[in-house]
């Protein structure tokens, strides 16, 4: 990821890794969004069973609730 002061814009990284609460069967994908803003950084993350890249993965999780919230 290149550095948000290198070029002054925005920058995101999307990663993917697994997890398996000790109470379930099988793994889920943990999709993770880091953004670098001129004013602040954020966090997101999306736990799903949906197979895809982690970048399509969050934005279609994003989608969806800017539809439900309308």
């Amino acid at each position: 990821m290149r550095c948000y002061e290198g070029d002054q814009t925005k920058q995101r990284l999307f990663l993917e890794d697994l997890y398996r609460a000790g109470s379930r069967e099988r793994s889920r994908s943990v999709i993770y969004k880091a953004e670098a803003m001129k004013r602040r950084t954020t966090r997101r993350f999306v736990v799903t069973t949906r197979i895809d890249a982690p970048k399509d993965l969050y934005e279609f999780y994003a989608a969806a609730g800017r539809a439900r919230t309308g």
